[in-house]
């Protein structure tokens, strides 16, 4: 599969990456199919910040060229290209940046041997990637392809793009840990990805109509307003009614049951901070203060600027009716 560079402004909704490829397989940890949808359809309303990805994203690019800088100067790796974006060849509406494109030389497979074999003077991808040390066990041993899914379908879309034979991933853990893995490529996981992404695009996108809901957040966006109608439920939905009150009564009774330890375990505790078994600590009751805006109190003092800040929200609430069956 051959591939060809074309420069793209970066206007997403034009294109599936290899981040939306990681969704629309249900392994991406940032969004859903539906959440896809909504950006490549220009629907701001689902296109929510979130801070956590941002701050790693952020992170990560601020990082790239030290990464670049390290594999260039500690390994001798011959970098010819960063954040270059690709095009496939045959589907416009596919398009991936990689991070860095290194040329494979005798040096590079004497300082990473187990990527062998690769044909001498092919370029092959690469992709930085920093990494917290809290989050580090989800990385495998250094050398295979155990790497997080969403990643391996990230670096997969740019091997379907490109059609290279092998990702390398440099992944820096805290500040100065770098490690590498490597993602070869796989034809039938790659055609499978491509046949996927055609039909999202085909069916979905240009078509306009959205992909089945997968968490209760695609439900809210999809339905967030109500349309004064009722529907007869299935017996598929009156079993499902019916095992959700039980649930619900189960649940119930556990809260309660547990708030009645709760208040057990605190009387004894009186006002002692730690509770302590054979001399360590089982359960903590400590004090501790929060600062918290005062609306009411701010509403009396100053109507005006509490006015100003205030906004209606709306959703909608499901509750169960009727008597229990």
């Amino acid at each position: 599969m051959n591939a060809i560079s074309e420069p793209i402004a970066l206007d997403r909704t034009r294109f599936l990456g290899g981040t939306d490829m990681a969704a629309l397989y249900g392994v991406s940890k940032w969004k859903t199919p539906l959440q896809v949808w909504a950006e490549k359809t220009r629907r701001d309303a689902y296109r929510e910040d979130d801070p956590a990805k941002t701050k790693v994203l952020n992170r990560g690019k601020r990082l790239e060229p030290v990464v670049v800088a390290m594999l260039r100067e500690d390994y001798g790796l011959d970098v010819v290209a960063v954040n270059e974006r690709y095009t496939h060849s045959d589907h416009s509406f596919l398009s991936v940046e990689i991070d860095f494109e290194w040329r494979v030389t005798e040096q590079a497979l004497a300082a990473f041997p187990w990527l062998a074999p690769l044909e001498l003077g092919s370029i092959q991808n690469g992709e930085v990637k920093t990494v917290h040390p809290f989050v580090a066990h989800e990385w495998g041993d250094m050398g295979t392809d155990d790497v997080p899914i969403h990643y391996a379908a990230q670096s997969m879309t740019g091997l379907a793009v490109t059609g290279r034979e092998v990702c390398l991933y440099a992944t820096l853990v805290g500040v100065d840990d770098l490690t590498f893995y490597a993602v070869r490529r796989d034809q039938e996981t790659i055609d499978a990805m491509v046949a996927k992404a055609v039909d999202f695009w085909t069916n979905h996108v240009l078509t306009d109509i959205p992909p089945d809901p997968e968490t209760f957040d695609d439900l809210k966006f999809l339905y967030a307003r109500d349309n004064g109608q009722a529907i007869e439920a299935t017996d598929e939905i009156l079993a499902q009614l019916a095992e959700f009150r039980e649930l619900s009564d189960q649940a119930k009774h556990i809260e309660e049951r547990r708030d009645e330890l709760k208040f057990g375990i605190q009387t004894f505790m009186e006002p002692n901070a730690i509770l302590t078994a054979k001399g360590e600590p089982v359960a903590t009751w400590k004090s501790q203060s929060a600062n918290r805006l005062d609306g009411k109190a701010l509403a009396q003092a100053h109507p005006d600027i509490a006015a100003a800040y205030r906004t209606t929200s709306e959703t909608r609430v499901f509750r169960l009716k009727g008597a229990k069956k």
